[in-house]
């Protein structure tokens, strides 16, 4: 089982689950905070064969689509397309999506500010958007004091618009808009054009929509101490992980609206989250440089490595071996470009550090059950001497 990773820096990295060992590394010539990557995505999600090619966003505006002519394992030849998607946006925040088709999917940019990029059609919507989520048809967007609205591909017009909740009856104030995060609460082959949405505000609130019922949330309450920085609904669409900027971990089951789990383990905002498209895992990241690997069924930590930089973007290969199992042979992809050696670029200055290695991993676990036991057999010696003595 591997995970492939994209930090600030715009490494790509690829790591073995069960090991925790990193396989590949690219764009080491090209390591720069404006190449940095915050969008990874399968082409077709992953589905109907679609992990033979994935999608890369960068914050400078470029897209790349790289191309797996083989399942990931030495040798295997990668290709790589380039467009700019937005290149004269390059200085405002960059939002990516996927749209899903019969010829595969379609990468689509957003900046912060409205102006929206799919393909060669250019299209400007009320900014700011914070919140994004796409559909087959239609797209779903919202910010801080722009509240959500569902923009259809077709028409190319706002063919939906929430409303806030009612005043506060003690205060007569409306409630502050400040949308952050919106997901939809059924797969994508059941709910195409996102009817079932779940948002995150800014202000802790979570809003529970049903587009076909009407304007106003169906419920909305107050959740957590901290702001949600990341959210994802599980394959079977039963429930929601999220992550706040606290590095809290934690799941809402959809059926009843209630908290479900925390797990444990977590530190620095999150940033992004990711299933594995069969087994009950996902992979969690922040920004204290490591990746979680954690189960729906337990609480527990599976497994986690440590990535080096601060990553953005993670996305699961769904290759069909369990934590438990065996992965093939091999390692991952080859080196593209570059030496061996990977540098760590600090806010003020680069600094140079040592060729990072994972070839002497060190199973802390071991180690300490290990001296649990020598310590447990002294104590014992020590019991069976007084023993004797007395």
């Amino acid at each position: 089982m591997r995970v492939i990773t994209g930090d600030e820096t715009g490494l790509l990295k690829v790591f073995e689950v069960e090991s925790g060992k990193l396989e590949g590394v690219y764009g080491l010539k090209q390591q720069t905070r404006k190449n940095s990557i915050i969008y990874l995505r399968w082409d077709n999600d992953g589905t109907r064969g679609g992990e033979d090619a994935f999608f890369i966003g960068r914050t400078n505006g470029v897209v790349q689509k790289w191309a797996i002519t083989k399942h990931i394992a030495p040798n295997s030849e990668l290709k790589m397309s380039e467009i700019s998607l937005l290149d004269h946006f390059h200085k405002d925040t960059v939002h990516y999506s996927t749209v899903s088709g019969r010829n595969g999917s379609k990468i689509l940019g957003m900046t912060r500010s409205g102006n929206c990029s799919l393909e060669q059609k250019k299209i400007k919507l009320k900014g700011p958007v914070d919140a994004l989520k796409v559909g087959d048809r239609n797209l779903i967007f919202g910010g801080k004091n722009n509240i959500l609205k569902a923009f259809d591909f077709e028409t190319e017009r706002v063919t939906w618009k929430a409303k806030n909740v009612k005043k506060d009856p003690v205060t007569l104030l409306e409630s502050p808009i400040f949308e952050s995060i919106v997901e939809s609460m059924a797969p994508m082959d059941k709910d195409p054009n996102l009817n079932q949405l779940i948002c995150f505000t800014g202000h802790r609130d979570v809003r529970i929509y049903d587009r076909r019922a009407g304007t106003r949330p169906q419920k909305s309450f107050k959740f957590g101490k901290y702001v949600v920085k990341s959210a994802k609904l599980d394959p079977l669409g039963t429930q929601i992980v999220h992550g706040d900027v606290a590095g809290n971990i934690g799941s809402i089951d959809l059926r009843m609206h209630k908290k479900l789990r925390k797990y444990e383990g977590g530190c620095g905002s999150i940033r992004c989250l990711d299933f594995h498209p069969t087994f009950g895992y996902f992979a969690a990241i922040g920004l204290d440089r490591m990746c979680r690997i954690y189960s729906f069924d337990s609480d527990k930590m599976k497994a986690h490595f440590y990535l080096k930089q601060r990553a953005n973007s993670v996305l699961f290969y769904g290759e069909k071996t369990s934590i438990k199992g065996k992965v093939e042979e091999g390692g991952g992809f080859d080196e593209m470009s570059g030496g061996s050696e990977e540098y760590e670029i600090d806010d003020e200055m680069s600094q140079n550090n040592e060729d990072f290695s994972t070839e002497e991993d060190i199973d802390l676990d071991s180690e300490c059950s290990l001296d649990l036991e020598s310590s447990n057999k002294r104590q014992l010696n020590l019991i069976q001497s007084n023993r004797k003595f007395c």
